[in-house]
Order: structure tokens, then C-alpha cells, then sequence
């Protein structure tokens, strides 16, 4: 039996990920520790967003580490709340994108806290740089300031005076610590047959690009430390970026302007259709015109009779964002058995879910589609 396996939007949730191994039959609990185990793995995807918002960020990416040194063939790609965080993190002088980084308050809150960073200053400007200027009537910089100040409620214990030397050990810990051997080999897309991994979606330019050229993109983005590029939205300048090609890769779900787009246009869907790619795997969650999926339940689309686009976004660290501390961890998964060609989607909400059939290059939607 060979098996791939594809992990959606982890968020800093290590608990989440953890059932998630348990629930794939990666792993096993042996003494109160997890155990990694092997199904018949063939390939093991992950599909982006390793941090921001959830209560574990370094203890999940140190996970994702151990993941990749036991297991062979292990794929990471990228998701906006990565991507972000990279050119954040490579241009402090760009305080607008710490404004798009929001979700990132919690990891710097935690590398503080691990590595003994507080300073204990007085609270006396609400941005994590501490001295960033910023645009009091903006109605992002109004929004980042209410997300802020909320943290520091919760928080008291750590002042934005203490944010600069988080700030300064994340950029440590992704750029040359630990954790560069993630960020610097992720690719924005992965082909298994006839399906294709990618974060957020797919388009006409990506498709004419091909899947070695996004690859390579995001290469170039890594050596020069600037993924601003790979966004759709300049958020300095606040206007559309013309022909920005792994946009859809990466946030084209996304209510952000002007990515009001279909997930997957006719022509995208004839264009993956002719290349032999009949099913979509993505996290980042379903938006079908201006309607969002509901939270944690995995979802299997017919995108104009060719194409199954496949959500396997199930909100993992919820909990966070709902801020019921009593909530347990959402986990799940999809998996695709080769031998059988069957597409299974697992979570606690539903159990397991028939996403169709994909067998000698020929793909059968589930009944309930």
C-alpha cells in the first residue's frame, strides 16, 4: 500500500498536528510520548501556513523538523502567513507589512517568552518595531492597533518595547538557526500524478508557467529576501501589482483586493485538465463567491466538471481565534490511497469523507457531489 498524505493549515498548533499524525497513522503515543510510525508512505505534503495565531509556534515548526528527518519524502510548501512573516521579517523598514503580519503577535509573544527577551519597559507605542511610523486615520493601522492592545490585555507581561529583540531572534531562528532548512527548500507547488498540492488555488498564469518555474520563483524570492513580490497587493504603495504569477498560490482565496477572483476559472481548469491534473488539494480556506465555507468541515468541489478542488483546510487553532481556551485542537487531513485510488478526507467533525476516485488517470467524483 502506498499512501500520500496531505496536512492543510497547521498555525502554530502542535497539539492539532499531533492528532493529526495520530488520526494518519504517522504516529503513536508509546509512554506519553509521540512515536513516529510508517503506513506505506509514499509522500507526506504539507500545504502551508506553519504559523501565526496558535499557542505552540516554535514547538509545531520544531515537530515539522522532526517530521522531515524521519520520514523520506516530505514536501513543504508555502503559505501567506509564512510568506508574510519571511519579508516582515527581511524589512523592518516596511512597517505596513508587520500591519498585514498581525497574526504573527503570538509567535513573537512566545519567542519572548522562551528566550527570556522581556524587557519591561513602559508600554509606549503600540507597534511590535516599537518606533515604526504609522498612519493614525488608516483604517489597517486602526485595526492593527485594536488587535495589539487586545494582546496586550491578555499579555501583560510583555510591553512592545520588548517586540525588536523578539523580532530580532525570529529573524535568527528562520534565516540562519534552526528552522532555514523549512523556509529555504519549500516549493508553491507539488505534483503526485494527477493531483496538485498547492496552498491557496490556482490560475491561468501559474498553469502557463508550469509547476518547475513557481518552484524556481520562489527560489529567487528566498536568495533575495523578498516575497513582497509573490502578493498580488502592495501594501506600501497600497495598489494591485500587475502579473504577479504565484499570487493565486498563495492568497488568491484571500478578501484581500483586488483577489476577488473564481477559485479556478474555465480556462485554469482546462489548461490543468490537459495537463493531466484532474484533482486540486489546497488549505486556506473555500471561498465560493463571497461565501466561506464552514469552519473545520473539509470540502470536495466539482470546478466546471474537470477539475475536484479539494479543501482541506479544517481551522486548525481555532481554539485561538475563538478564544475558547476549552475548545479542543481541530485536526485533519487527506489522504490518497494509490492502490486503490480512493480520496479520503479525515476530521473529528464529520469522520472520514469520500472525495472520489482517481485511477489510471481517470477521476470519479464521490456520489454526494
Amino acid at each position: 500500500m502506498a499512501l500520500d498524505i496531505f496536512i492543510p493549515d497547521i498555525h502554530g498548533d502542535v497539539e492539532a498536528l499531533r492528532k493529526t499524525l495520530l488520526a494518519a497513522h504517522l504516529g503513536q503515543t508509546k509512554h506519553g510520548e509521540l512515536v513516529f510510525e510508517d503506513p506505506g508512505l509514499h509522500e507526506l505534503v504539507f500545504t502551508g501556513d506553519y504559523i501565526d495565531r496558535g499557542p505552540a509556534n516554535l514547538e509545531a515548526l520544531e515537530l515539522v523538523l522532526a517530521i522531515r528527518e524521519h520520514f523520506k519524502d516530505v514536501i513543504l510548501e508555502p503559505g501567506n502567513h509564512d510568506i508574510t512573516a519571511l519579508h516582515a521579517l527581511s524589512h523592518p523598514d516596511e512597517p505596513e507589512w508587520m500591519r498585514l503580519w498581525m497574526d504573527g503577535v503570538p509567535v513573537l509573544h512566545q519567542i519572548a517568552k522562551r528566550y527570556r527577551l522581556y524587557l519591561h519597559h513602559q508600554m509606549k507605542d503600540a507597534h511590535p518595531l516599537a518606533n515604526a511610523p504609522l498612519e493614525p486615520g488608516d483604517a489597517e493601522t486602526q485595526k492593527y492597533l485594536a488587535t495589539w492592545q487586545s494582546f496586550i490585555e491578555c499579555h501583560p507581561e510583555m510591553q512592545s518595547t520588548d517586540f525588536p529583540a523578539a523580532y530580532e531572534r525570529m529573524r535568527e531562528l528562520f534565516f540562519t538557526g534552526p528552522f532555514r532548512v523549512l523556509f529555504e527548500q519549500m516549493k508553491m507547488a507539488h505534483r503526485i500524478g494527477g493531483i496538485l498540492a498547492v496552498h491557496a488555488g490556482m490560475n491561468e498564469k501559474g498553469m502557463a508557467l508550469g509547476i518547475e518555474r513557481l518552484n524556481q520563483l520562489y527560489q529567487l524570492a528566498w536568495k533575495r529576501r523578498d516575497f513582497k513580490f509573490l502578493f498580488d497587493y502592495d501594501w506600501k504603495t497600497r495598489q494591485p501589482v500587475p502579473d504577479a504569477p504565484l499570487a493565486s498560490l498563495i492568497c488568491m482565496m484571500k478578501k484581500l483586493p483586488p483577489s476577488q477572483t473564481p477559485l479556478i476559472s474555465k480556462r485554469t481548469a482546462d489548461m490543468m485538465y490537459e495537463e493531466g491534473i484532474r484533482v486540486m488539494i489546497h488549505g486556506h480556506a473555500v471561498l465560493l463567491g463571497d461565501e466561506i465555507a464552514q469552519p473545520g468541515v473539509q470540502q470536495c468541489n466539482n470546478a466546471w466538471g474537470k477539475i475536484a478542488d479539494v479543501n482541506g483546510d479544517v481551522g486548525m487553532s481555532e481554539v485561538f481565534l475563538s478564544r475558547d481556551r476549552k475548545k479542543p485542537s481541530d485536526w485533519g487531513f487527506i489522504q490518497y490511497d494509490e492502490g486503490s485510488g480512493k480520496i479520503t478526507a479525515v476530521n473529528p467533525k464529520t469522520g472520514p469523507l469520500d472525495f472520489g476516485t482517481l485511477m489510471d488517470g481517470q477521476y470519479t467524483f464521490p456520489e454526494q457531489n
